[in-house]
């Protein structure tokens, strides 16, 4: 079985301010991109509007065309900045 854990932190209005996915079963990455976009479902039900990829693994589960909201790709915003600084030359 996949050991997946959810974790929720909320603010105190009870709004969700995070959402922690933790993948210990590198096998299961299906299950883990299911559970991604179930979380995204739950936060956008919530009132989220989009999701930062703020870690370098979470874009092998989700993307653009993966996410059910927009996504903001941390890994992907600092390649391209650091590509263009190398490139100012």
């Amino acid at each position: 079985m996949p050991k997946l854990t959810v974790k929720d932190l909320f603010d105190k209005k009870g709004k969700v301010k995070l959402t922690e996915l933790y993948v210990t079963n590198a096998l299961e990455a299906y299950a883990a991109e299911q559970a991604g976009i179930d979380i995204c479902n739950n936060l956008r039900e919530g009132g989220a509007d989009c999701v930062i990829l703020g870690c370098t693994e979470v874009c092998l589960l989700l993307n653009a065309t993966t996410s059910p909201l927009p996504v903001f790709d941390t890994t992907q915003i600092h390649c391209s900045a650091a590509i263009t600084e190398a490139l100012k030359g």
